[in-house]
């Protein structure tokens, strides 16, 4: 996409990494309650900058996108894959995870997301099947858990 550069993600990131979650998921319409539930787990911390790949999508230079992609034994995870809500089915989701996706250190690996609902389409663009689901909060509420083995090229 035209004006468009991955990068890696760093700390000064994190503060606008953990604002583009929340509006991103926010723009589901999901209840209050809800979003205060997981807002733990829509921030981003210098710690998780360090531990895991965080890549940001820059247009122009400002932060529009990113993901973040932890490193099991024989598994990567994508923890988070989110866009400004005014970028939200306009190709650069796909972009983005795309352009991460072809670097050699996840070729042909296996992959997992616990997805939002409203993201399955999303990611099984990509080739993530359904394989179950995952206890989320509130209780009783579940997550498609998908996976796929990556051969984007």
């Amino acid at each position: 996409m035209k004006d468009c550069a991955i990068q890696t993600a760093s700390h000064e990131d994190v503060e606008e990494l953990s604002k583009i979650s929340w509006v991103s998921k926010g723009y589901w319409g999901y209840p209050e309650e809800w979003m205060n539930l997981w807002k733990d787990g829509l921030t981003i911390t210098k710690e998780i900058v360090d531990r895991d790949n965080a890549y940001k999508l820059a247009l122009n230079s400002k932060i529009i996108g990113f993901v973040i992609i932890s490193e099991e034994e024989k598994t990567f995870e994508i923890e988070h894959c989110w866009l400004l809500p005014e970028y939200i089915g306009k190709g650069y989701g796909s972009f983005m995870l795309k352009e991460v996706l072809k670097s050699e250190t996840y070729r042909n690996k296996k992959f997992k997301v616990e997805a939002d609902p409203n993201a399955v389409r999303f990611y099984e663009k990509f080739g993530f099947k359904t394989v179950g689901q995952s206890p989320s909060l509130p209780v009783g509420r579940s997550l498609p858990l998908m996976e796929m083995t990556n051969h984007v090229h």
